[in-house]
């Protein structure tokens, strides 16, 4: 079965009970595919992972093995000017008016996490003040 993003504008309701049939289908013996970009629901359904680049997996595994190999988590700063000394942290490195942050591991997910402790990096928006020492921001 091929499932793209099921659970997109679903309520809470429904979302458990998509997941709670994919699940069944599954341990049932169904080969189930399953896109999201709702990582806790990876999590939930306890699957292994597969991503796909330009048509071709290009890894695979369960979701903390593959956050362990290939994750990181960062905080990039980027300033209007270069990067104020106040601003300079132990560990972080400077390119040009850019400073980025980075943490060394990620914990693994906990099985049933809610998304607000999901522990996967997710990226933000940008936003521009007209302060120069104030930054525009993302996390990658």
């Amino acid at each position: 079965m091929l499932l793209d993003e099921p659970t997109t504008g679903a309520d809470v309701r429904t979302r458990a009970e998509i997941l709670a049939l994919v699940r069944g289908l599954a341990e049932d013996g169904s080969a189930v595919v399953y896109s999201t970009h709702y990582l806790h629901e990876i999590d939930e359904l306890d699957a292994s992972v597969a991503v796909i680049d330009q048509g071709r997996i290009v890894a695979r595994g369960a979701r903390a093995d593959l956050i362990a190999q290939h994750g990181s988590s960062a905080l990039e700063l980027t300033f209007d000017q270069a990067v104020p000394d106040s601003a300079r942290v132990h560990g972080g490195t400077v390119d040009g008016s850019t400073l980025r942050i980075r943490r060394p591991t990620l914990p693994s997910p906990r099985r049933g996490s809610s998304p607000t402790s999901d522990a996967t990096p997710t990226r933000c928006g940008r936003s521009r003040s007209s302060d120069p020492a104030s930054s525009r921001y993302s996390s990658a």
